[in-house]
């Protein structure tokens, strides 16, 4: 499992994204760790957006971040 901090920074994320993180998709050593019960220890998140999904949307993903509570 995605250790802490490490995990509640991408809920926060996921959460201020909003419907944006609905492409959202783990990547990396951290996703390793839902399937690897060893995986390689890293403290960065590598996460992959669908940018042209996202283009297509009537969402700007720095105005969704920006109006986000979390910061």
């Amino acid at each position: 499992m995605i250790p802490e901090p490490q995990r509640t920074y991408v809920l926060e994320l996921l959460h201020a994204l909003g419907r944006a993180a609905d492409e959202f998709v783990v990547a990396g050593a951290q996703a390793m760790k839902f399937m690897v019960e060893l995986a390689r220890a890293t403290k960065d998140i590598d996460f992959v957006l669908d940018v042209v999904k996202l283009r297509a949307e009537p969402l700007s993903l720095g105005a969704q971040l920006e109006n986000s509570d979390m910061w």
